[in-house]
């Protein structure tokens, strides 16, 4: 019995081959030396299923900087940003969700610490323009 794949089969198949290898990339210079300029190459780089397609995770974050709301305070923008990439963390492997922390710049970061910067920048600017 031999297998017949169609064109979509055959993309599919290619695609989730070279996710796999960018992948494994990814995880091996986590270990060798994470952090590292050669560590955030590969991170920007990982392919990861997301809105029924394979995308890089630089591309992944373009779009969600697209849909980012814009804002005047950067550290509320930032804030938003991160809450929206840690929504899609959640559906994506954990490789995945490290290498879009990465690419973004928030692997590390705590949360709890930018809501309160947010917080803290928006006071500051509502005090400036009302005082």
């Amino acid at each position: 019995m031999s297998l017949v794949f169609d064109p979509a089969d055959r993309l599919w198949l290619e695609q989730h081959e070279l996710a796999c290898k960018k992948a494994c990339a990814f995880i091996r210079l986590g270990v060798i030396c994470p952090g590292s300029s050669a560590h955030k190459a590969a991170a920007a780089e990982v392919m990861v299923w997301y809105d029924k397609r394979y995308q890089t995770v630089e591309e992944l974050l373009s779009f969600l900087k697209s849909k980012n709301p814009s804002s005047q305070i950067f550290e509320q923008w930032a804030y938003s940003l991160f809450t929206m990439i840690h929504s899609v963390c959640k559906d994506v492997p954990d490789y995945a969700a490290e290498a879009l922390l990465v690419t973004a710049g928030f692997y590390g970061v705590s949360g709890d610490e930018l809501s309160y910067e947010a917080a803290s920048a928006l006071q500051e600017a509502q005090h400036m323009m009302y005082s």
